[in-house]
């Protein structure tokens, strides 16, 4: 296989990957986190009797096995060919090491009861495996250009992917920890009714709450949110004044159009009480706003 087709194998690898990934919050929004309540059997069956919270995990790990499957024959190609090998071996060996603690994580999601840590861990962990895939394609793309961002864009946006992977876990501490209506209003938090010496009364928005518990969570979340929207909003406007290539700055107006949308989709999650498809859409958007981050840092800096 030349470099070429390579390059396309592995672009098919990352999509696959992100549609095993969007499978996850599916199971999650529908409460079927534990509908198999063993691992790697499914109430001790290969193929357990149908029930819909029970398929929709066992879907989960079925498609989750192809990629695995998937994954192998990708690095065999890579090991078979001398050229893909010196280049790009390592990688590929880190990608095995996080898919398989990702494997690992998986089985640990049921054993230990959907523990909260364990559940944002692999979350992360699977953002980690794609970014190593996104190196490798970018470094295999036939003819690319050395980089040429700046050393200060270098910093900007290898930060903001950084952030963006911040967010995506504190979002993760949202759901996992139940925290996604401890607000019930947007932009405020909630609202609360005052009553007036002369027994008039109004409702007023309450923005900043009492950051404990639940509400700390939530809140949390919605101001790393506002502050990477600002800093989105910062990158493309001074983007050419920053050293970001042409490149670069027309990918920041594509990401900067998918927090936009994410920000409508929490706050359409918050006012329509969490409803499974805007669930979905919004974990798939966090995951695609990262992933677009990641691959905009390595556009300038990584040859």
């Amino acid at each position: 296989m030349n470099l070429a087709g390579f390059h396309r194998l592995t672009f098919g690898l990352i999509i696959f990957s992100v549609f095993v990934m969007t499978l996850g919050p599916l199971v999650r929004a529908n409460d079927a986190g534990l509908a198999c309540p063993d691992w790697p059997l499914c109430f001790g069956h290969v193929i357990p009797p149908y029930e819909y919270r029970v398929y929709l995990e066992f879907i989960h790990r079925v498609v989750a096995g192809i990629l695995g499957i998937g994954f192998m024959v990708w690095t065999c190609i890579l090991i078979a060919v001398k050229d893909l090998r010196r280049r790009f071996l390592l990688l590929a060996i880190l990608a095995m090491l996080l898919l398989a603690s990702q494997i690992w994580l998986g089985g640990e999601t049921i054993t230990r009861r959907l523990s909260p840590y364990i559940v944002k861990s692999h979350l992360i962990n699977a953002l980690l495996y794609v970014s190593v895939l996104l190196i490798i394609w970018k470094k295999s793309t036939p003819g690319r250009p050395p980089a040429a961002g700046t050393r200060k864009a270098a910093w900007l946006t290898g930060g903001f992917a950084f952030l963006v992977l911040v967010q995506i876990y504190m979002g993760g501490r949202v759901s996992t920890n139940e925290a996604g209506l401890a607000c019930t209003d947007f932009p405020s938090c909630y609202k609360i009714q005052k009553f007036e010496p002369d027994g008039s009364s109004e409702w007023r928005a309450i923005f900043f709450p009492a950051m404990q518990g639940h509400v700390e969570m939530h809140m949390s979340h919605r101001f790393v949110a506002y502050g990477l929207t600002l800093f989105a909003f910062f990158l493309y406007a001074m983007g050419p004044k920053l050293g970001l290539t042409s490149r670069q700055h027309k990918s920041l107006f594509v990401i900067l159009l998918m927090i936009i949308t994410q920000v409508l989709l929490g706050a359409l999650n918050v006012l329509y009480q969490i409803p499974v498809p805007i669930t979905v859409a919004h974990s798939f958007v966090a995951n695609l706003i990262y992933l677009f981050s990641f691959e905009n840092w390595l556009e300038g800096h990584v040859t």
